[in-house]
């Protein structure tokens, strides 16, 4: 919502995770209307369930809590299948995708990761972001209990979770970030600056939070396709030098700048963008029934 012309977020501190901010790199109007005036419903469908189950799954075999087993694996999902009582029918189909994902994905922990040290998953990031727009990578943090910059009278906050930590025998750590998928991602995705800003983002608060150097971090997003995959996984490096890192760390100063500050929430209107928008067409978006 809009309190005294000035975006309110639900909050008490201006607190952005990445997947608000993709919203915004996206479409502007979207962030607006799904962020700050609250309009977006979506309480996830059975493609989000099955993520969170297969993050649960995969997370806890790392972490020595669960074992690869296919009666644990088809009673862990059906706690999540509860809530989607439309979807029964379904069930054995992506139990039965969801185990081969397992076992991909416990397979590879074996071989490509067993000299590796697992770190942490949920691994929480938590970061104060500098309060002004400076044009570079800001090193210096204000204190939990700083004042806000008045200009803000909120202190702007970027909230993240990384999926998994490990570390290699070389010191080398890698943050790895889980995804559920129809099938592997292809070109457009890989090339969506939206979606690689992510892990972009977490290399830098990840080093700022644990003092790690940049160049001993790697980021990788571990994909995980129901279809369309023989060994149904599929890792992409997401490489990034500090100069990448510093132009991630620009766009999200700009960010909390714009959005504090700017009433201007124009829509992307690409094919692409607003293929499958909830907004398309409607009065919330006439600039899309117009120009689409």
């Amino acid at each position: 919502m809009i309190v005294n012309g000035i975006p309110y977020h639900k909050e008490g501190d201006f607190r952005v995770s990445y997947s608000s901010y993709k919203k915004w790199l996206e479409c502007k109007l979207k962030y607006r209307l799904d962020v700050i005036e609250d309009l977006d419903k979506f309480d996830g469908n059975i493609h989000t369930v099955f993520g969170t189950a297969s993050h649960e799954f995969a997370q806890g075999m790392i972490a020595g809590e669960r074992k690869l087993d296919l009666i644990d694996w088809r009673n862990h999902l059906e706690k999540h299948f509860n809530d989607l009582v439309s979807v029964d029918h379904l069930f054995e189909e992506w139990a039965d995708q969801g185990f081969l994902i397992q076992e991909s994905f416990h397979e590879y922990y074996e071989t490509d990761w067993k000299d590796w040290q697992f770190s942490s998953y949920e691994f929480l990031l938590y970061e104060f972001i500098p309060h002004e727009y400076s044009g570079g990578v800001i090193d210096d943090r204000q204190e939990i209990d700083g004042h806000p910059n008045p200009n803000y009278m909120k202190t702007p906050i970027f909230k993240g979770f990384i999926d998994l930590v490990m570390i290699d025998p070389k010191g080398n750590h890698y943050l790895i970030d889980l995804k559920t998928a129809t099938k592997p991602w292809n070109h457009w995705k890989t090339d969506d600056d939206a979606v690689m800003a992510q892990l972009k983002l977490y290399k830098y608060f990840y080093h700022q939070k644990t003092g790690v150097p940049l160049s001993k971090i790697k980021t990788w997003y571990y994909i995980m396709p129901r279809t369309g995959s023989v060994k149904y996984r599929q890792m992409i490096e997401v490489k990034s030098t500090p100069k990448i890192i510093e132009k991630e760390m620009d766009n999200l100063n700009f960010f909390f700048e714009l959005v504090y500050n700017s009433k201007m929430y124009p829509p992307a209107l690409t094919q692409s963008r607003c293929r499958f928008c909830d907004y398309k067409g409607t009065k919330h978006c006439e600039q899309s029934r117009i120009m689409l």
